[in-house]
């Protein structure tokens, strides 16, 4: 889905059949995933509406699984990985999404995207909502459905709670 306008506000239309995937990049500009005590606890109060969470990431499959569980993230979270492994075909993140979104049976009009860099744009480029992070660069900016704080003052917070209102059981 394609956005048509930007708007540099925290509020955003609803979408019609409500949010089921929350897909998040986590990679720091080092290529490592990471996140704040305060991420992570964003990320559970997530984990407990009933939605699915996603994890989208250059670290190959297995070094992201180790990396949450080293942050101790949800436990029911998938990893969209875009790194070549072991001869596989390489997958951009858009084409991660539109799997994942397949076997979970989600229409990509009911993901939200919470942009943190530009690597993000295949997503924002495809997600029915897209709230980005001040420092997600120019062109996730221009996507985006909403901006937010930049990722080190509370933005993944900030988009969390965004979302939290919007998603079942809140």
């Amino acid at each position: 889905m394609h956005h048509a306008a930007c708007r540099n506000t925290a509020a955003f239309p609803a979408p019609t059949s409500g949010i089921e995937l929350v897909v998040i990049d986590l990679d720091t500009p080092r290529g490592s995933i990471e996140a704040a005590p305060s991420e992570l606890n964003a990320l559970h109060e997530l984990a407990a509406h009933d939605v699915a969470l996603a994890v989208a990431t250059a670290s190959p499959l297995a070094t992201a699984h180790k990396a949450l569980a080293n942050l101790h993230a949800p436990a029911r979270i998938h990893v969209m990985s875009d790194a070549r492994e072991h001869g596989a075909a390489h997958l951009d993140r858009a084409d991660a999404l539109a799997r994942l979104c397949r076997k979970l049976g989600i229409f990509l009009a009911n993901t939200a995207v919470i942009a943190t860099s530009p690597h993000d744009v295949p997503l924002a480029l495809e997600a029915g909502l897209v709230l980005a992070v001040a420092d997600a660069g120019p062109a996730c900016l221009a996507l985006a459905d909403a901006h937010v704080l930049a990722r080190h003052a509370g933005g993944i917070q900030q988009c969390a709670r965004l979302l939290q209102r919007r998603l079942p059981g809140a």
